[in-house]
């Protein structure tokens, strides 16, 4: 017979197991060749030219999340 912290334990392995799996699930952006902020030319499997586009890249997709778009 399994007592509570049992039952805890199993749920939060669970729970761990399902995030785990959720979060491989995504996909994330893909290098073009262009910087994703500024569309200048990037070295390959590059997604910025610098951190400052990243940066500014991270600012506005931030910003778009707080009013509601994606």
């Amino acid at each position: 017979m399994s007592d509570f912290a049992d039952m805890s334990d199993k749920n939060i392995e669970t729970f761990i197991a399902s995030a785990i799996a959720h979060a491989r699930g995504k996909q994330g952006m893909k290098a073009t060749g262009q910087c994703r902020f500024c569309d200048e030319p990037v070295a390959p499997d590059t997604l910025f030219c610098d951190r400052d586009c990243r940066d500014d890249f991270e600012r506005e997709r931030a910003a778009r999340v707080r009013v509601g778009k994606k």
